[in-house]
């Protein structure tokens, strides 16, 4: 039976976003117990770049090929996705040009997670 080419980008973004909720959450305890001390926007970064890479990890268990496409697809929807879920928290709608840069920086990511997986799943 031949899988979707939509199922694996669905699974990764899934749990792309489940990992986002779990890492906010982490996130805000320790910013709450004042370990954060104005690191909130490396916190984020890193949350998104964990998040992505989980994904793209997921994302690849049911891919043959073309694995760096899959991952800047998951992280240009994950940014896309997490951008809406965010703005809609914040009931602010707000697009500057650096959601464009977000994007691009998270496609990378997802390309470079998909080359670093494949990579280590070779050897």
């Amino acid at each position: 039976m031949k899988t979707s080419k939509f199922k694996p980008l669905l699974s990764g973004l899934g749990w792309s976003l489940g990992a986002t909720v779990f890492l906010v959450l982490f996130m805000a305890l320790f910013i709450m117990l004042g370990l954060g001390g104005g690191m909130t926007t490396i916190l984020v970064q890193i949350t998104k770049v964990i998040s992505i890479f989980f994904g793209v990890g997921m994302a690849l268990k049911s891919v043959e090929g073309k694995g760096w496409l899959y991952g800047g697809i998951i992280g240009l929807i994950y940014t896309l996705l997490a951008f809406l879920i965010f703005s809609v928290v914040d009931v602010d709608f707000g697009i500057s040009t650096g959601i464009f840069v977000e994007m691009l920086f998270a496609s990378v990511v997802g390309m470079f997670s998909a080359l670093l997986l494949r990579g280590f799943r070779r050897h």
